[in-house]
């Protein structure tokens, strides 16, 4: 896991400190994280996502076809340490390239929060147990 605080070079997190380690870190010495990159098997990025999520890390990247924690190089052509307002474009460049090329097994996944965009309108739904032949 690498921890970027505002516009700083990426930080070596914890490798097997898990989620307290990660939520340690977050709370003391890279409270002002802007960016975490996960490594790991699913089940560990599973457990650190939620973690940066309600900590309110507002960048994640990960590769979902990553097994264990030798992803990091994967990562590396989208250079996730280089500028923050970049690495959207940067994703979706690499996933094009990457479904064209058809042999790339890196998956991406990128969580990005962005203060400046306005919420959703609030959602409808209809209760399930009322069947589905009902308008809403």
């Amino acid at each position: 896991m690498e921890l970027a605080q505002r516009e700083r070079h990426p930080a070596r997190g914890p490798q097997d400190g898990g989620r307290a380690g990660l939520i340690g870190l977050l709370k003391t010495t890279h409270r002002d994280t802007a960016r975490v990159l996960l490594h790991g098997s699913a089940e560990h990025r599973g457990e650190l996502l939620p973690v940066c999520l309600v900590m309110g890390v507002p960048i994640v990247l990960w590769d979902r076809g990553a097994s264990g924690p030798g992803g990091s190089n994967r990562l590396a052509e989208m250079v996730p340490e280089g500028p923050v307002d970049g690495l959207p474009e940067r994703v979706r460049h690499f996933r094009v390239r990457a479904y064209a090329d058809g042999a790339a097994a890196v998956r991406p996944t990128l969580v990005w929060e962005d203060a400046e965009l306005p919420l959703p309108d609030e959602l409808q739904l209809a209760d399930p147990s009322d069947g589905t032949e009902q308008a809403i």
